[in-house]
């Protein structure tokens, strides 16, 4: 969707992709590392994104994930922790099976 591929251009120059098409290069990932930024994976697909940091990097990525979603209107389901979905605001509440909301996935690795 248009917010989902926007919110991904937005996160990607905070966080930057070591995998697909906007990946940095292995020296680039390195250097980051280096000097102790994060590096990011990413699923992307049609209706969300899936984003995986290091445990170091992720109190970061929650807070701007949660931004960049309010900004760009998007739920954000956050599975690491206890499985929480927040919604943009205004947004009303209905049944899963009869509305369909871009969601972005925030997770942190080990």
């Amino acid at each position: 969707t248009p917010a989902i591929r926007s919110f991904y251009r937005d996160l990607i120059s905070a966080f930057p992709p070591f995998n697909g098409p906007d990946a940095l290069t292995d020296d680039e990932a390195e250097a980051r590392l280096a000097q102790g930024f994060p590096v990011t994976e990413y699923t992307v697909g049609g209706d969300f994104v899936y984003v995986g940091v290091s445990w170091s990097a992720a109190d970061a990525l929650v807070t701007t994930v949660g931004e960049l979603a309010w900004t760009h209107r998007l739920a954000v389901a956050y599975v690491s922790d206890e499985g929480v979905i927040v919604r943009p605001p205004e947004q009303p509440v209905q049944s899963a099976s009869s509305v369909r909301v871009d969601y972005v996935v925030q997770h942190s690795m080990r």
